[in-house]
């Protein structure tokens, strides 16, 4: 699966649901800073990529609380939504 094809199928379910196109948005952005971050293809990416990935961006402190948060709920919903390996939101 490419990246576009990630970034771009939970969309509808995301607009069935009433999200504005500005949290779409902040969504799409959120999935691709993850995976160029990754850097290895999607089928590869467990928990771990992700627990990881949470680390880096707390750590490096350029983002808000609630920049880290709107990441933390749209890469597990996303990783779940494509049929990748169980990622639990907390």
């Amino acid at each position: 699966m490419t990246k576009e094809e990630i970034r771009e199928k939970p969309e509808t379910e995301f607009k069935l649901r009433g999200y504005s196109q500005k949290s779409i948005d902040t969504y799409k952005a959120g999935i691709t800073t993850f995976l160029d971050w990754a850097n290895k293809p999607y089928e590869d990416l467990d928990e771990e990529d992700f627990r990881n990935y949470l680390i880096h961006i707390t750590q490096e402190g350029r983002l808000k609380p609630q920049t880290i948060n709107s990441k933390n709920s749209a890469i597990p919903r996303t990783m779940q939504k494509n049929s990748i390996k169980p990622v639990r939101e907390e």
